[in-house]
């Protein structure tokens, strides 16, 4: 009993370790941008902050998910007491667009802005060839509109981690090797609604992905973020005609 409590109690110390570390090293380089909220963001919706936070998130799970596997454990444990090194963190990518100033109103009056935020994320005209392509896959998962989406709640291949007033993380994952995650933002000082990704340092290391794939990406995902907005736009006009 006693030794189970020490071995426990030196993860707990290297994870602190292994979260220190991150935070400096991401700290040293951080352009953050202010944002007074209370989310899972803390150094505000910056690249540095989702990665870290998609950092850690991943590191976590792994660990929760080794519990059954001593060696690998050990193996974890050995990985958190290294330097973090700068070329396996995950590639992350931020978009923001400034919102007209009806659209700023028509979030300010919503309880939960990060609902409208999903709902018009993935409602939007640009998001609607990826639904219909993978809707049938996901036949049989509790249908749920995204305005109904809560924590832990997942919507096709999407997973909510995170889900606050102003901010939604959502995770994805098709195997060990290929997972990301996206975030969705308002910054009702900044007037700017934000999107950004994660994608898993095995992906980011890959040549075929920094030269085909990431251009394309980058593309789409500002797609996505005009997409978002535009129904922004879209629903604070119908809402003054009410």
């Amino acid at each position: 009993m006693i030794n189970s409590k020490l071995r426990l109690s030196q993860q707990y110390r290297l994870s602190i370790h292994f979260t220190n570390q991150v935070i400096r090293l991401l700290s040293s380089s951080s352009t953050t941008i202010k944002n007074h909220h209370q989310g899972a963001l803390p150094g505000g919706f910056s690249k540095e902050s989702l990665q870290q936070w998609a950092t850690l998130h991943w590191s976590e799970s792994i660990i929760d998910d080794s519990r059954s596997s001593r060696q690998r454990q050990r193996q974890i444990i050995q990985n958190q007491q290294q330097e973090v090194d700068t070329n396996k963190l995950p590639y992350v990518d931020l978009f923001s667009k400034r919102l007209s100033n009806e659209s700023i109103e028509y979030l300010n009056r919503q309880k939960y802005p990060s609902n409208e935020l999903l709902s018009c994320f993935f409602g939007s005209r640009y998001f609607t060839p990826e639904r219909m392509l993978l809707s049938p896959f996901y036949f049989n998962q509790k249908k749920k509109t995204p305005l109904e989406l809560r924590l832990n709640d997942q919507y096709l291949v999407w997973s909510i981690k995170v889900h606050s007033p102003l901010e939604i993380i959502f995770t994805w994952e098709l195997n060990d090797n290929v997972k990301g995650c996206t975030m969705i933002a308002y910054d009702p000082s900044l007037r700017k609604v934000y999107h950004g990704n994660c994608i898993n340092s095995t992906i980011n290391q890959s040549g075929l992905f920094r030269l085909l794939l990431l251009p394309a990406h980058e593309k789409y995902a500002q797609l996505l973020l005009n997409g978002m907005v535009e129904e922004i736009e879209r629903s604070s006009t119908i809402s003054t005609m009410k």
